[in-house]
């Protein structure tokens, strides 16, 4: 299942009056030299978010360091 399929999927489950879903796609890059020779170089990447819903005028937030954790939030 995709990114888009998971979202739409958690917002149609979704028992609270409004249910928003922000998601950040953090992208690192990472070199490092000694004088003229290299000596890391690292790539990484996250994708999380955050969920705020609004059930019965109480508003609730969680916050995602992974989305797979969605259907759980």
């Amino acid at each position: 299942m995709n990114e888009k399929e998971l979202l739409l999927q958690a917002i149609a489950g979704s028992e609270a009056d409004y249910t928003e879903i922000r998601i950040d796609h953090e992208v690192r890059n990472q070199v490092q030299f000694q004088k003229d020779k290299l000596e890391n170089l690292e790539s990484s990447s996250e994708l999380g978010g955050i969920v705020r819903c609004l059930k019965e005028g109480g508003w609730g937030i969680a916050v995602l360091n992974d989305i797979s954790q969605l259907r759980q939030k």
